[in-house]
């Protein structure tokens, strides 16, 4: 599994992108998730992607249902809008949208499409 968290900027707006490959465990997860909320926190931002789309998630899905039904506990906050990208899992993260949406997080959305997730984030920015 290799990884990267780096700020851009898409259309007007400053975000992190976290890039994740190959296997992920419920451990790296964690521990890349707090990087990235770190990395957001010290650059000001409040736009975060976590691209899984060249990742397999080796957890099971129930740690991907109590993610998305408690991502306080993930270190997420109403500030924070976050989109993840999969591509693999697709079933887990759809149900994950589900999950999020109907708890009423709408600060985290799930999608299989980067451009999606781009333009869903840009809005949340021009909404701050």
């Amino acid at each position: 599994m290799e990884y990267r968290i780096v700020i851009e900027e898409h259309g007007g707006q400053r975000m992190a992108h976290t890039y994740i490959k190959g296997e992920l465990s419920e451990e790296d997860r964690k521990r890349i998730g707090i990087e990235a909320i770190q990395t957001v926190r010290a650059n000001g931002l409040s736009l975060s992607i976590w691209d899984l789309s060249e990742a397999t998630i080796t957890y099971s899905f129930a740690t991907v249902h109590l993610a998305a039904a408690h991502p306080e506990a993930e270190g997420l906050y109403p500030q924070l809008c976050v989109a993840i990208v999969y591509g693999q899992n697709a079933e887990a993260y759809e149900h994950a949208k589900l999950v999020a949406a109907n708890r009423g997080h709408l600060n985290i959305s799930y999608f299989a499409n980067l451009d999606e997730a781009i333009q869903w984030l840009i809005s949340k920015g021009r909404a701050q």
